[in-house]
């Protein structure tokens, strides 16, 4: 909790007089909206409305303009990379499994002893 109002125990933001009634005023209109039980409530008849900016049709086309040789590289690089690591996996588990049935052969011949 907060000892003193100064302007040293807010944020950077809200040290200023201004930003502090910036901040104070988005908060009464939160309250507001969640203070109305027929919005927060489900099927209320009141709509939110939100602006969402534009995504213009060039937001996609560096992307899709660059694949070419280089995407190609770089796909190829991440199979091989890919198997490579499923080959690792299965040699790793090949030895596993062969550790695992000289053990059971060695238990079975009763050459393992109990300590």
């Amino acid at each position: 909790q907060k000892i003193c109002y100064c302007a040293l125990g807010f944020p950077g933001p809200l040290q200023s007089d201004g930003g502090r009634r910036a901040f104070l005023d988005e908060v009464n209109r939160l309250e507001k909206l969640l203070g109305n039980p027929d919005l927060v409530a489900a099927g209320g008849r009141e709509t939110v409305e939100v602006i969402v900016p534009k995504i213009s049709r060039d937001f996609y086309g560096d992307y899709s303009k660059n694949k070419g040789e280089d995407a190609e590289d770089v796909d190829r690089e991440e199979r091989l990379s890919t198997q490579t690591k499923q080959m690792a996996m299965r040699k790793k588990a090949t030895l596993a499994s062969l550790a695992m049935e000289d053990y059971a052969r060695k238990l079975e011949q009763g050459d393992f002893a109990c300590t």
